[in-house]
Protein backbone atom coordinates (compact mmCIF):
# COMPACT_ATOMS: atom_id res chain seq x y z
CA UNK A 1 0.00 0.00 0.00
CA UNK A 2 1.44 3.36 -0.98
CA UNK A 3 1.77 6.33 1.36
CA UNK A 4 -1.10 8.26 -0.25
CA UNK A 5 -3.53 5.36 0.32
CA UNK A 6 -2.42 5.05 3.94
CA UNK A 7 -3.05 8.77 4.51
CA UNK A 8 -6.54 8.49 3.01
CA UNK A 9 -7.34 5.51 5.23
CA UNK A 10 -5.96 7.29 8.28
CA UNK A 11 -7.96 10.42 7.47
CA UNK A 12 -11.13 8.39 6.96
CA UNK A 13 -10.64 6.57 10.26
CA UNK A 14 -10.16 9.85 12.12
CA UNK A 15 -13.34 11.20 10.54
CA UNK A 16 -15.30 8.08 11.51
CA UNK A 17 -13.98 8.26 15.07
CA UNK A 18 -15.09 11.91 15.34
CA UNK A 19 -18.52 11.04 13.96
CA UNK A 20 -18.85 8.06 16.31
CA UNK A 21 -18.01 10.30 19.25
CA UNK A 22 -20.51 12.91 18.05
CA UNK A 23 -23.27 10.29 17.73
CA UNK A 24 -22.55 8.99 21.22
CA UNK A 25 -22.83 12.50 22.68
CA UNK A 26 -25.95 13.21 20.60
CA UNK A 27 -27.65 10.06 21.85
CA UNK A 28 -26.81 11.03 25.43
CA UNK A 29 -28.39 14.45 24.82
CA UNK A 30 -31.52 12.89 23.35
CA UNK A 31 -31.81 10.50 26.27
CA UNK A 32 -31.61 13.44 28.68
CA UNK A 33 -34.37 15.41 26.92
CA UNK A 34 -36.80 13.66 29.21
CA UNK A 35 -35.39 15.92 31.91
CA UNK A 36 -37.22 18.80 30.22
CA UNK A 37 -40.50 17.34 31.45
CA UNK A 38 -39.57 16.17 34.96
CA UNK A 39 -40.30 19.24 37.08
CA UNK A 40 -43.28 20.94 35.48
CA UNK A 41 -43.20 23.92 37.85
CA UNK A 42 -39.61 24.84 36.93
CA UNK A 43 -40.31 24.51 33.23
CA UNK A 44 -43.30 26.83 33.27
CA UNK A 45 -40.77 29.67 33.41
CA UNK A 46 -39.79 30.43 29.79
CA UNK A 47 -36.39 31.82 30.83
CA UNK A 48 -35.49 28.51 32.43
CA UNK A 49 -36.57 26.67 29.28
CA UNK A 50 -34.49 28.96 27.09
CA UNK A 51 -31.36 28.42 29.18
CA UNK A 52 -31.89 24.66 29.07
CA UNK A 53 -32.49 24.65 25.30
CA UNK A 54 -29.45 26.89 24.78
CA UNK A 55 -27.26 24.43 26.63
CA UNK A 56 -28.40 21.59 24.39
CA UNK A 57 -28.06 23.63 21.19
CA UNK A 58 -24.56 24.92 22.04
CA UNK A 59 -23.38 21.33 22.32
CA UNK A 60 -24.54 20.56 18.78
CA UNK A 61 -23.24 23.55 16.82
CA UNK A 62 -20.98 26.51 17.40
CA UNK A 63 -23.34 29.44 17.82
CA UNK A 64 -22.24 33.03 18.28
CA UNK A 65 -25.74 34.13 19.28
CA UNK A 66 -28.86 32.22 20.33
CA UNK A 67 -32.21 33.99 20.52
CA UNK A 68 -35.78 32.96 21.23
CA UNK A 69 -38.89 34.83 20.17
CA UNK A 70 -42.29 34.06 21.65
CA UNK A 71 -45.68 34.74 20.08
CA UNK A 72 -47.68 37.43 21.86
CA UNK A 73 -51.09 35.78 21.66
CA UNK A 74 -52.94 39.09 22.07
CA UNK A 75 -51.77 40.38 18.68
CA UNK A 76 -49.76 37.45 17.16
CA UNK A 77 -46.52 39.43 17.06
CA UNK A 78 -43.18 37.83 17.86
CA UNK A 79 -41.32 39.36 20.79
CA UNK A 80 -37.66 38.75 21.58
CA UNK A 81 -37.75 37.05 24.97
CA UNK A 82 -34.23 35.68 25.31
CA UNK A 83 -30.92 36.52 23.67
CA UNK A 84 -27.49 35.21 24.53
CA UNK A 85 -25.28 37.09 24.75
CA UNK A 86 -27.52 40.00 25.72
CA UNK A 87 -25.16 42.41 23.95
CA UNK A 88 -26.40 41.00 20.61
CA UNK A 89 -30.08 41.92 21.19
CA UNK A 90 -30.09 44.93 18.82
CA UNK A 91 -28.24 42.99 16.15
CA UNK A 92 -30.68 40.06 16.41
CA UNK A 93 -33.69 42.39 16.29
CA UNK A 94 -32.38 44.08 13.11
CA UNK A 95 -31.47 40.76 11.53
CA UNK A 96 -34.86 39.26 12.37
CA UNK A 97 -36.65 42.28 10.89
CA UNK A 98 -34.58 41.83 7.72
CA UNK A 99 -35.48 38.12 7.56
CA UNK A 100 -39.17 38.99 8.06
CA UNK A 101 -39.03 41.48 5.18
CA UNK A 102 -37.34 38.91 2.93
CA UNK A 103 -40.02 36.33 3.77
CA UNK A 104 -37.56 33.88 5.35
CA UNK A 105 -39.13 34.16 8.80
CA UNK A 106 -42.57 33.17 7.50
CA UNK A 107 -41.05 30.42 5.37
CA UNK A 108 -39.29 28.97 8.42
CA UNK A 109 -42.59 28.99 10.33
CA UNK A 110 -44.25 26.99 7.57
CA UNK A 111 -41.39 24.51 7.30
CA UNK A 112 -41.03 23.67 10.99
CA UNK A 113 -37.48 22.55 10.26
CA UNK A 114 -34.16 24.40 10.23
CA UNK A 115 -33.82 27.09 7.59
CA UNK A 116 -30.28 28.36 7.03
CA UNK A 117 -30.01 31.78 5.38
CA UNK A 118 -27.42 34.53 4.93
CA UNK A 119 -27.25 37.45 7.31
CA UNK A 120 -28.14 40.88 5.98
CA UNK A 121 -24.70 42.50 5.98
CA UNK A 122 -22.34 39.57 5.71
CA UNK A 123 -21.79 36.19 4.17
CA UNK A 124 -22.28 34.60 7.59
CA UNK A 125 -25.26 32.36 8.03
CA UNK A 126 -28.02 32.11 10.57
CA UNK A 127 -30.55 29.43 11.35
CA UNK A 128 -34.26 30.06 11.77
CA UNK A 129 -36.44 27.37 13.30
CA UNK A 130 -40.00 27.50 14.60
CA UNK A 131 -40.48 26.60 18.23
CA UNK A 132 -43.68 24.64 17.78
CA UNK A 133 -45.68 21.60 18.73
CA UNK A 134 -47.72 19.72 16.15
CA UNK A 135 -50.68 22.01 16.79
CA UNK A 136 -49.30 25.36 17.92
CA UNK A 137 -46.49 27.78 17.13
CA UNK A 138 -44.98 29.11 20.35
CA UNK A 139 -42.14 31.12 18.87
CA UNK A 140 -39.00 31.19 16.74
CA UNK A 141 -35.36 30.30 17.39
CA UNK A 142 -32.70 32.42 15.70
CA UNK A 143 -29.08 31.29 15.88
CA UNK A 144 -26.00 33.03 14.48
CA UNK A 145 -23.07 30.74 13.75
CA UNK A 146 -19.55 31.49 15.01
CA UNK A 147 -18.15 30.73 11.59
CA UNK A 148 -19.55 30.11 8.15
CA UNK A 149 -21.04 26.65 7.88
CA UNK A 150 -20.64 24.90 4.60
CA UNK A 151 -22.80 21.89 5.24
CA UNK A 152 -24.44 20.76 8.43
CA UNK A 153 -25.15 17.05 8.56
CA UNK A 154 -28.84 16.22 8.49
CA UNK A 155 -28.44 14.40 11.81
CA UNK A 156 -27.48 17.65 13.55
CA UNK A 157 -30.37 19.49 11.96
CA UNK A 158 -32.77 16.75 13.06
CA UNK A 159 -31.47 17.01 16.64
CA UNK A 160 -32.07 20.77 16.59
CA UNK A 161 -35.67 20.08 15.55
CA UNK A 162 -36.10 17.55 18.35
CA UNK A 163 -34.70 19.92 20.97
CA UNK A 164 -36.89 22.81 19.83
CA UNK A 165 -40.07 20.74 19.65
CA UNK A 166 -39.39 19.55 23.22
CA UNK A 167 -38.80 23.17 24.23
CA UNK A 168 -42.18 24.14 22.74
Amino acid sequence: MDEDSQEKIKSRMEYLERMNSWYFIALQRLASLGDLHKDVKLYQDPKFLFVTARNYLKQLLRFRTLAFYLVDESDNHFLLEDCFPESDENLIEKETQYQIEKGNFAWALRQNRPLIVHEQNSQNEIILHAVATKTRIAGMFVGRFEENVHKIPIEQLNLISIILSNTA
